[in-house]
């Protein structure tokens, strides 16, 4: 990766972007996880319960962690490419493009120059650092600038 104090900006690499971003993506949400129940039949009426209820406890043990797994927090996407568009922001991510549009970002939260988050009404939030996340946080703000629609997205510096 080139060095960021090299240049301000990098160059756009496509038709209508402002400018394109390497950094290390984060999504905050939740997570499918599936767990095995058991069951134990059969046996005698003593073994058999004492079976059931190490069965139950075990069952529970397995619930209560697929739970704490799928519970919502900050995922790694890892390496993701940010295209900065006039509307949207493009986000490659495991060779997929993903659009994120403007109108959508209910708040953007730049607190140092290595991390920007992007927050939303009705979708999980991403956050984004790396040594490029400054100068996407800024990006970003023009391009929100550039939208006209004072009071949609904020900047926190």
């Amino acid at each position: 990766m080139t060095d960021p104090g090299a240049h301000p900006w990098p160059q756009p690499t496509a038709e209508g972007a402002h400018a394109t971003f390497h950094v290390a993506g984060w999504r905050y949400m939740g997570a499918e996880v599936a767990y095995e129940r058991t069951m134990v039949v059969g046996g005698r009426p003593l073994l058999f319960a004492a079976l059931a209820g190490a069965s139950a406890l075990s069952n529970r043990r397995r619930r209560e962690e697929a739970a704490r797994l799928a519970a919502p927090r900050w995922r790694p996407l890892g390496d993701v490419t940010v295209v900065v568009a006039e509307d949207r922001l493009l986000v490659l991510h495991e060779g997929v493009w993903a659009s994120v549009w403007l109108d959508a970002i209910n708040a953007v939260h730049s607190p140092h120059d290595s991390t920007v988050t992007l927050l939303f009404v009705d979708d999980p939030p991403y956050a984004f650092s790396g040594a490029w996340a400054g100068h996407l946080a800024s990006a970003l703000d023009r391009a929100l600038a550039d939208r006209h629609h004072e009071g949609r997205a904020t900047v926190d510096a």
